[in-house]
């Protein structure tokens, strides 16, 4: 069994994994671009709302908006962003944290939050971010 403070999640790995990926089907010159594509900041919840569902579609449509309170990767310089998100499960499990590491891409100059792709985080006493908590609330699927 792990010890607690090895179960901590290791934002900075997630970051760089997410960062360097592609989209493999497309031909290079649609590939995600991530420095222009892409981008991780910590933000404040300052709403989600519920869309109109898409027709055909198993997702529920929401609206969220953010104040960015630490840009961490990726090129967007206004104080907060509006995206779209699709959830499966009905209302995005980011809405019930107030402040949370995002995942946002922008495509066709619209910005979608990167499906399921988030972490809660809080303050610390030295002025960074940290989250941390059980490993198995992140693995669906896996039995430990």
């Amino acid at each position: 069994m792990l010890h607690r403070s090895h179960r901590c999640i290791r934002i900075v790995a997630v970051i760089a994994l997410l960062a360097s990926s592609t989209r493999s089907n497309s031909a290079p010159e649609e590939k995600l671009d991530a420095k222009r594509d892409l981008i991780v900041f910590v933000g404040k919840k300052l709403n989600v709302i519920e869309q109109p569902a898409e027709e055909n579609s198993l997702d529920g449509k929401f609206e969220a908006r953010f104040r960015i309170l630490q840009r961490v990767f990726g090129r967007y310089d206004e104080p907060e962003i509006t995206f779209t998100v699709y959830d499966h499960y009905g209302e995005p499990g980011f809405a019930k944290y107030d402040t949370v590491l995002m995942f946002v891409s922008r495509f066709e100059g619209k910005f979608y939050h990167e499906k399921y792709q988030f972490f809660p985080v809080y303050p610390t006493a030295d002025g960074r971010w940290a989250g941390c908590g059980d490993a198995d609330k992140w693995e669906i699927g896996y039995q430990h």
